[in-house]
């Protein structure tokens, strides 16, 4: 008897103050509301909080009050112990930087500090229920009128077409901080507090800065999917997949696997969903990105997809170098990736999808295949069963 040479193959299938301020959109109008209550007459630092306040409104009013309608309300300027002394000494106009900063300088403290029912006054002037409008409040203290500016705040930013309302909190401590706060938070503002002249005038240019830029509109949330399909990210290729769907629509619906990108209606293998919520679907042979798709039996819509890597198996393979023709020789491997992959004998060089003896790796790791009958030069081959690759 001859010898013949089979060559051994191995197969690895290779697998602050500067914080940043909600932004004024170009079409919204401005109302500031400025403090003339009493208690503007306390001084900080020798100089009377008013004359501070006075002294820095030009940082407020930059470039932005060019493209925006701007007035200047105030409370508690006129008579003493009147919760209703709540005037618009600018209205709300095109140009009105300068009349603004000219009036201020009018406003002398002098009574109670009725600054909710000052916002709801500015609110409705603006008519923030038809058109988005924005509240600069500047205050030195709490509401003193028996009114929950909070609460206020609720009602506003429900009723309201984008109302916003910002808060500059001068010279008061965090426990008095909470109610002007919500002020602000509810409506989307923000709240900034100030201590000195120095931090009021970067406080007036914090809220200046975020004005003059519009706010970007945010992105629109993306649909959720009708089916929710449920997959590993990565699976070597030809392997069983398990996939798994949040509902059935329809027992004859199905779950396929094809390349990222792939045109509805396209699919690879697949399963009937039935009356299951998972099963188990057998990768394509080409390793690359692909989605697992949820597929309508009529018409072939796309109702939710997942996505997912294949990847190269890593199988090695190991025989004899030699072995006599016609005889069983034993066959190692690692790696199995399907139990219906096979392992073959075929002449060195031969196309994939060749094949003499073989036999099913299922679920073991060694076995002995028959040598062909012809001497010469072979090739041991662990080949897919998806592909014949």
């Amino acid at each position: 008897m001859k010898q013949i040479a089979l060559r051994r193959a191995a197969f690895a299938l290779a697998g602050g103050m500067a914080c940043a301020t909600p932004a004024i959109a170009e079409d919204e109008n401005v109302m500031i509301v400025f403090d003339g209550s009493n208690s503007m007459w306390g001084q900080i630092e020798g100089t009377a909080k008013i004359e501070i306040a006075q002294g820095v409104m030009d940082n407020l009013l930059g470039d932005w009050t060019e493209s925006r309608r701007v007035g200047l309300m105030a409370y508690g300027h006129r008579r003493r112990g009147d919760c209703t002394d709540i005037e618009t000494i600018v209205a709300p106009g095109d140009g009105t930087r300068a009349d603004i900063l000219d009036r201020i300088g009018g406003v002398t403290p002098t009574g109670k500090t009725p600054l909710t029912s000052a916002v709801e006054q500015a609110a409705t002037e603006l008519s923030y229920t038809d058109t988005p409008a924005t509240v600069v409040l500047i205050s030195d203290g709490l509401e003193s009128c028996d009114r929950d500016p909070c609460a206020l705040a609720e009602t506003l930013e429900k009723g309201g077409v984008g109302f916003t309302a910002h808060v500059v909190g001068f010279g008061l401590g965090d426990a008095d901080a909470g109610a002007l706060s919500c002020l602000a938070e509810k409506t989307g503002g923000q709240y900034i507090a100030a201590g000195n002249a120095e931090e009021l005038g970067q406080a007036f240019s914090a809220v200046a800065t975020a004005v003059s830029e519009p706010e970007p509109e945010p992105e629109p949330e993306p649909e959720r999917p009708e089916v929710i399909v449920t997959g590993p990210e990565t699976a070597p290729a030809g392997s069983l997949v398990r996939v798994g769907w949040d509902k059935t629509l329809d027992n004859r619906d199905y779950v396929t696997i094809v390349p990222a990108g792939a045109e509805a209606g396209e699919y690879g293998n697949y399963i009937r969903v039935k009356d299951r919520s998972g099963g188990d679907l057998q990768a394509p042979a080409d390793t690359g990105t692909y989605e697992l798709r949820y597929m309508t039996d009529e018409g072939d819509k796309v109702l939710g997809t997942a996505a997912i890597e294949i990847t190269e198996p890593e199988v090695t393979l190991s025989g004899p170098e030699t072995a006599l023709a016609g005889e069983l020789f034993p066959v190692e491997w690692t790696g199995t990736v399907h139990g219906r992959d096979y392992i073959t004998i075929v002449a060195m060089g031969a196309e994939d999808g060749s094949h003499i003896n073989y036999f099913r790796v299922k679920d073991r790791s060694r076995n002995k295949l028959r040598a062909p009958a012809e001497p010469g030069l072979y090739e041991l081959r662990y080949v897919l069963e998806e592909g014949e690759r």
